[in-house]
């Protein structure tokens, strides 16, 4: 059982760099979640996050998206209706 969870908070500003940084610190420290805003995007995906043991969380039905949750393969889903998406419509 986790008695805490390793977490972090990044803005990529679309960088691949940072990208890069980013991963490699999630991988050493062993972070379980990670909140991530501006992530390098290139033709239609989300680029230099897909770690192995870990799950990409995005919102894929709108255009670019704009934030994306990595986490270590924890028991989470992304519900829509209660993120960004839905006050979208508003």
């Amino acid at each position: 059982m986790v008695s805490s969870i390793l977490f972090i908070e990044a803005n990529l500003q679309h960088s691949i760099a940072a990208s890069r940084v980013l991963t490699r610190t999630v991988v050493v420290k062993g972070i379980y979640m990670a909140l991530i805003w501006e992530p390098w995007y290139r033709k239609g995906h989300i680029m230099g996050l897909n770690i192995l043991g870990y799950t990409l969380f995005y919102a894929s039905r709108i255009g670019r998206p704009r934030e994306c949750i990595l986490a270590r393969n924890l028991n989470i889903w992304l519900l829509l209706e209660f993120s960004c998406i839905s006050s979208n419509k508003l």
